[in-house]
């Protein structure tokens, strides 16, 4: 009899690990543009929502609504509840951004169907170059999936990435926007495929923002 009780404490103690399991590799992440997009980020959260994205490289300004869903999974099909938000969030495949505290995080803790969404701002620095091949991933409790990323861009006046917009992003944006006559997407960020006066209205805005 006392040997069978012990090996019920083991089963039990065996159970509960198994449900602390972290929901990799089965993620979904979802937009609901069907088109990429582009988004201009401040690193004190006064950017766009992804309800205000823009199509990327459509040639005109065209806004849309790419709110992301995810969709967590543990290791055996089962829609993961309630997982905790600070612990899913989204990064760029290249580790092209930075991030203030909890910059991209979900909107919410992972509903009875394992579903949450990014709706944004975000609280980043640095840029995405969607040319070389970046993308938006999926990051749960560390961990993520190939095949959960998107093709979201974050674009931020930070462009030397020290969470603070600044003199030294001036000096970048007037090197990329004046001096040079090549296009650069990284300071596209009225995003109509031309740099001009409403790419300088929104760096102007975003000056002295930081890192909450």
């Amino acid at each position: 009899m006392r040997m069978i009780i012990v090996l019920c404490v083991v089963l039990v103690l065996t159970v509960q690990a198994r449900a602390g399991v972290p929901p990799y590799p089965m993620l979904a992440l979802d937009s609901e543009s069907a088109f990429p997009v582009v988004l201009f980020c401040v690193p004190d959260g006064s950017g766009d929502d992804l309800t205000e994205a823009q199509v990327y490289g459509a040639g005109v300004h065209l806004v849309v609504d790419a709110t992301l869903t995810a969709t967590l999974y543990d290791a055996f099909g089962t829609p993961v509840s309630f997982y905790p938000l600070e612990d899913i969030w989204l990064e760029s495949v290249q580790d092209a951004l930075v991030f203030c505290t909890m910059g991209t995080v979900a909107d919410a803790p992972t509903d009875a169907q394992g579903r949450t969404t990014f709706s944004g701002p975000f609280l980043v620095g640095g840029g995405m170059d969607p040319t070389a091949g970046d993308k938006l991933e999926l990051v749960v409790g560390g961990y993520t999936d190939p095949t959960a990323r998107v093709d979201v861009y974050l674009l931020t006046p930070d462009l030397d990435g020290d969470r603070d917009v600044d003199l030294s992003d001036v000096v970048a944006f007037v090197d990329l926007y004046w001096n040079d006559p090549a296009y650069h997407i990284a300071v596209d960020y009225y995003h109509d495929g031309v740099l001009n006066l409403s790419d300088l209205v929104e760096f102007a805005g975003a000056l002295n923002r930081t890192c909450p």
